[in-house]
């Protein structure tokens, strides 16, 4: 039998937020487990009465239930808050709470143990139960249970208390639903209790090791006297952040300017996107090109973190401007010393190769003497589109201070405005 890890970082979701704890009230008592999804491509299964149904993806969170006295592991798939997909048209009306569900995925197991980092691993029995608000239901891998059997990895009595459990958990979860979702719903709120009072995020054996490394270091220094500028392309982050740097006699460090000197740092071992052979850049489609601008950034940002720290010991105030991966720099700085600067995305479009870097992309280009006026244009706007497209944040639902170029008349307003939110007005 399979041992799984209730984090599940078999599937690759280690780095995402995860919590394990004990429960115990009036109508629960067990295990209680909660994954967010911080980042991740959508994906979907399909169902008879669901139809497609979401079952990862940014946003999401699965909650996961091991309630005592039972050889079960009870799933629940969340849509973000507060939302749902639309195109299930049977979904019922009264889930549509904070916390509505997407599928239920339950297994059926063996027993429980703990790893040596302190992850509760299930040692799974094949059989599971699946089921949905619109009423779906399946047992699903009865014939990797029935093998099992057969070959004698199950014994007789193994094989037995799986069906058993199965028959339970269609008479507990499945005959109500509605009840069953107002159940998780409830422990889930206990959950979400815990974690806004200070529970600790339990991590994986996989982020111990990362946080041992000095990139990952939470720098009470940094914290105090390192600023960030960051946004998406022509929104002003070069112009606003030479301003506010000389105003205040901060040390200024430019991603951009920056950037090839992180790519000589590279390690083809460590360093998939910076190491990428590009000689075929012009045949890759646009979502490899967001994925490899994307990538590079999220490669370099431990880069630009480390010679942060540096410069937090050596200079009184530092001010970074460029791109970083958003998400790991709010692991190790100050949220309230982050803005982020947005324009609208036709303005981009139409700046977007005045900037002088950008500039080069379009001469280089057009200086190109063996393909046509036509695949030039071509170039033109497909490497535009992917540095626009790779580099627009939802920002809001990180919860970090946005500033747009549209609404403010000028750099030095726009310069003004985030000294005051720094608190240097």
């Amino acid at each position: 039998m399979k041992h799984k890890r209730l984090n599940r970082d078999g599937w690759g979701f280690q780095y995402y937020p995860y919590y394990q704890m004990r429960i115990d009230c009036d109508y629960f008592h067990g295990m209680a487990c909660l994954i967010r999804f911080t980042d991740g491509e959508a994906n979907y299964w399909e169902t008879p009465k669901a139809g497609r149904i979401q079952v990862t993806g940014e946003g999401m969170t699965w909650l996961e239930l091991i309630p005592d006295n039972t050889k079960r592991v009870i799933t629940v798939k969340y849509f973000p808050d507060g939302t749902y997909d639309e195109e299930r048209a049977s979904y019922p009306k009264n889930f549509c709470g904070k916390y509505r569900p997407s599928i239920w995925y339950v297994d059926i197991i063996e027993g429980i143990e703990y790893a040596e980092d302190g992850i509760a691993v299930f040692i799974d029995k094949y059989l599971d139960v699946i089921f949905t608000p619109e009423g779906d239901i399946k047992i699903d891998d009865r014939d990797e249970l029935d093998q099992a059997h057969a070959t004698g990895e199950l014994s007789d009595e193994q094989y037995t208390d799986a069906l058993t459990e199965c028959d339970h958990i269609l008479r507990d979860l499945c005959f109500d639903i509605a009840k069953t979702n107002t159940w998780c719903s409830e422990i889930r709120e206990l959950v979400e209790a815990r974690i806004a009072a200070g529970e600790e995020i339990t991590k994986c054996r996989d982020v111990l090791q990362l946080e041992k490394h000095h990139f990952f270091r939470r720098l009470d220094k940094m914290n105090r006297n390192v600023f960030f500028i960051l946004g998406c392309p022509c929104a002003g982050k070069t112009t606003v952040a030479r301003l506010l740097a000389q105003k205040n006699n901060m040390f200024l460090l430019s991603g951009d300017e920056r950037r090839f000197e992180y790519y000589k740092h590279a390690d083809k071992a460590k360093h998939k996107y910076m190491t990428m052979d590009a000689s075929s850049f012009w045949d890759w489609s646009l979502d490899e090109m967001v994925d490899w601008e994307r990538g590079v950034i999220s490669e370099q940002t431990p880069m630009i973190i480390e010679e942060l720290n540096t410069l937090s010991e050596e200079r009184d105030l530092v001010l970074f401007e460029g791109m970083m991966d958003i998400k790991y720099l709010l692991s190790v700085a100050d949220r309230d010393h982050i803005v982020y600067l947005t324009v609208d995305r036709e303005i981009c479009e139409k700046d977007f190769f005045g900037r002088g870097d950008h500039n080069g992309m379009l001469t280089a280009i057009m200086n190109t003497e063996d393909i046509s006026d036509e695949e030039k244009k071509r170039r033109t706007e497909i490497r535009r589109a992917a540095a626009i497209t790779a580099f627009y944040e939802d920002v809001q639902s990180l919860g970090l201070q946005s500033f747009s170029r549209k609404d403010i008349s000028s750099p030095l307003e726009m310069t003004y405005k985030i000294e005051q939110y720094f608190n240097m007005a």
